[in-house]
């Protein structure tokens, strides 16, 4: 089984990576339906939606275009590379989302992060593929 380490990880924002990039996180759901009848033994759904949110760690860094960008409200197309940077052949999770929030800190012995948490914005959802 292929392992890979987190460092490798790249999140675009329409097209510009993120610099300064910690981690993200990437949480794809799926809502259904209970179709039960009675005279059945067991409980049975349907599909109903799916949805997906995200967050990206990062330091924060004004000058990081990804960054500003990434302000409560916007819309943009994100890529996610779990398995690294962009290249033929690797996995990728791209999707339109909105910033739904965004948050910093100022911790007295680290480094300022800043916090970008996103929301599925459209029906196309996410898509899971490979970079080409």
């Amino acid at each position: 089984m292929a392992t890979f380490k987190g460092t490798d990880g790249v999140v675009s924002n329409a097209g510009t990576n993120f610099g300064e990039l910690v981690d993200f996180t990437l949480n794809i759901t799926a809502q259904f339906a209970t179709d039960t009848a009675a005279g059945d033994s067991w409980v049975t759904r349907k599909l109903v939606r799916k949805d997906f949110t995200a967050t990206i760690n990062c330091h924060y860094d004004p000058s990081d275009t990804s960054q500003a960008a990434a302000v409560e409200g916007a819309s943009a197309a994100y890529v996610f590379y779990p398995e690294g940077g962009e290249g033929s052949g690797l996995e990728q999770f791209t999707g339109n989302a909105l910033v739904s929030g965004v948050s910093t800190s100022t911790p007295l012995d680290g480094i300022v992060p800043y916090t970008i948490s996103l929301v599925n914005e459209d029906n196309t959802g996410l898509v899971r593929g490979v970079d080409s």
